[in-house]
């Protein structure tokens, strides 16, 4: 008796270590479930443009929000790496070097899309028909000039343009004619997108050192001369600058526009409007300048002070033609329907003299840079389409979706933001918002903020949704902040609580209204 009195504590323990295992079990398999009950989306980034954006914020942003993201690996078997409810991606450098015939970016992207059309379930942003639209500035600038804010009603379009295929000084001229691009012109690579951007400059610079020829010499900002220096963009002033451009190139018309670029940044149904400076004014017409070549990020970043992008002090802010909100958001939305995408940036510009606007640039998935709140846009954004494909039992799991007979059932596109429908409660203080100030009503009048975002149509798979966008603003505060077209010195603002803003599915944003320009001037 006393034996199995002795016994009795080891039986317990016994039995509290198989207590303690199975609750870890247990514990392993609600894990799991969990794991399979959450979306799963895939990015593929390049290592580059995943450091730049500093994506493992975003990862830790959707992991607290109870999505996984999974970095797609395309040497593997993505089959192996999903089901994926939704992919983001920027295979701009791949699609270019398949399209030029390197045989392993081929094989990728066949295979990449390959998954995607056995997964009608899984939404692409955005689709590689969509983005390969966007590969050729030609075709790019045509897409703008048939929109029908530009064919029709002339608000907004792109300067003239041409392709240069010819090296000849005279069939360049009578090419330029043809399609109106007068003196002076930009030339630009006609590839728009990655590392390929580059090679222009390099094969203008390499040819004409083989020809015996100077290299074409830059000014520096201590008047120094660098002929070593990669050069992207050429500014073409008169017939003689000809000979400094290597076909095949795109020449458009120089419009002067003070040196104030807007950046449009596109992310889903909501747009953010960066400030950057740009090239300064040259005088218009032929001259005998030499050409100036340059580097478009040492013009228009945020920080950059070259001797090519110096503003008129004299100028202020007031003096200088000034963006349209109601122009740029009807342009967004065309591009958008058209595209098919819904993440994307246009650069702007507006003549100085006659204020008409002019996109320069369309980019696919840009670096937002300057827009602050890209992340949580980026994750409501996800959130939509996500909530848009839930089941019918209302649990969105990452396993398939299957009809009766074991057939994949791809999901209705529908209102892909039907069901993220506001509240009462949360209707009125969006309300409330908007009549908040009646001395800002004329300036808010035009941008209809904060409000709920709906898609008039939506577009298969890509993500994308023609619904009205924000005009999302940040307080200016200097070179690349968000900013709003200058309308009063005082500041206004605006705003929805976040927990409201999830509910209704829009990205909350403040609003304000500044008398100065970005650069306080």
């Amino acid at each position: 008796m006393g034996k199995m009195q002795g016994l009795a504590p080891s039986g317990v323990a016994v039995s509290t270590a198989l207590d303690h295992q199975q609750q870890l079990q247990q514990q392993q398999l609600q894990q799991q479930q969990q794991q399979l009950q959450q979306p799963v989306v895939g990015y593929w980034l390049s290592d580059k443009k995943r450091k730049k954006l500093n994506f493992h914020v975003f990862a830790e942003l959707c992991r607290s929000h109870g999505i996984q993201l999974v970095k797609i690996d395309l040497q593997r078997d993505l089959e192996q790496q999903g089901p994926f409810q939704v992919i983001l991606h920027k295979l701009t450098d791949l699609l270019l070097e398949a399209d030029q015939g390197n045989a392993t970016s081929t094989n990728l992207v066949q295979r990449f899309q390959s998954y995607v059309d056995s997964h009608p379930e899984t939404m692409l942003l955005d689709p590689l028909h969509a983005v390969r639209k966007l590969l050729d500035r030609c075709r790019s600038y045509d897409l703008i000039q048939e929109l029908e804010i530009c064919r029709l009603e002339r608000a907004i379009s792109t300067p003239a343009f041409v392709r240069l295929n010819t090296s000849d000084p005279e069939e360049m001229l009578e090419l330029m004619r043809e399609r109106h691009v007068t003196f002076p012109f930009v030339c630009k690579n006609i590839v728009a997108h990655g590392s390929a951007s580059h090679e222009w400059c390099r094969g203008s610079v390499s040819a004409l050192t083989a020809a015996g020829t100077e290299s074409p010499a830059v000014a520096s900002d201590d008047g120094s001369r660098n002929s070593s220096y990669i050069h992207e963009m050429a500014i073409v002033f008169g017939e003689a600058g000809l000979r400094d451009i290597r076909p095949p190139c795109v020449a458009q018309s120089f419009i002067n526009h003070d040196g104030v670029l807007h950046k449009v940044f596109v992310i889903g149904d909501t747009f953010h409007v960066v400030e950057r400076p740009s090239l300064k004014n040259f005088p218009a017409g032929k001259s005998d300048q030499k050409t100036i070549f340059f580097n478009s990020h040492d013009v228009s970043k945020a920080e950059s002070a070259s001797h090519l992008n110096a503003r008129d002090e004299s100028q202020t802010a007031e003096q200088r033609q000034q963006l349209s909100p109601q122009v740029v958001r009807r342009l967004v939305e065309g591009l958008r329907e058209t595209l098919e995408m819904s993440l994307f940036g246009i650069d702007i510009i507006v003549d100085r003299e006659s204020g008409h606007h002019a996109v320069i640039d369309i980019n696919a998935f840009p670096g937002y840079d300057g827009v602050a709140d890209f992340f949580p846009a980026l994750l409501m954004h996800v959130q939509g389409l996500l909530q848009a494909h839930k089941p019918s039992d209302g649990v969105l799991t990452n396993q398939r979706l299957q009809t009766p007979n074991g057939q994949l059932e791809p999901p209705t596109t529908g209102e892909l933001i039907q069901h993220h429908q506001a509240q009462p409660q949360q209707l009125q203080q969006a309300a409330a918002c908007r009549d908040q100030d009646s001395a800002s009503a004329a300036g808010l009048s035009a941008l209809q903020l904060p409000r709920l975002s709906l898609p008039s149509r939506p577009h298969g798979r890509c993500g994308c949704t023609a619904s009205r966008s924000s005009w999302p603003v940040e307080n200016g505060g200097g070179s690349g902040a968000s900013h709003l077209v200058p309308t009063k010195r005082r500041v206004h603002s605006v705003s929805v609580s976040p927990a409201a803003a999830a509910d209704i599915g829009m990205v909350c944003h403040r609003v304000s209204l500044v008398g100065k320009g970005s650069n306080g001037r």
